[in-house]
C-alpha cells in the first residue's frame, strides 16, 4: 500500500458497508485511525 499523503485537516468518513472489498476497507481504516487488525476488521464488519 502506498504512504498516505499527511493533511493538516480534519475530515470525517462514515462507512456504510464495505460491500465485496472488506479486506481493502479493513486496511484502510487501520491505516486512517491505527488501530490494530481486529479492531479494523471489527469496525468494517460492523459499522457504528
Amino acid at each position: 500500500m502506498k504512504d498516505l499523503p499527511s493533511y493538516s485537516a480534519w475530515y470525517e468518513i462514515t462507512l456504510l458497508e464495505c460491500g465485496p472489498h472488506k479486506v481493502n476497507v479493513i486496511k484502510l481504516v487501520r491505516a486512517y485511525t491505527g488501530v490494530s487488525l481486529k479492531e479494523a476488521r471489527n469496525l468494517a464488519e460492523n459499522p457504528p
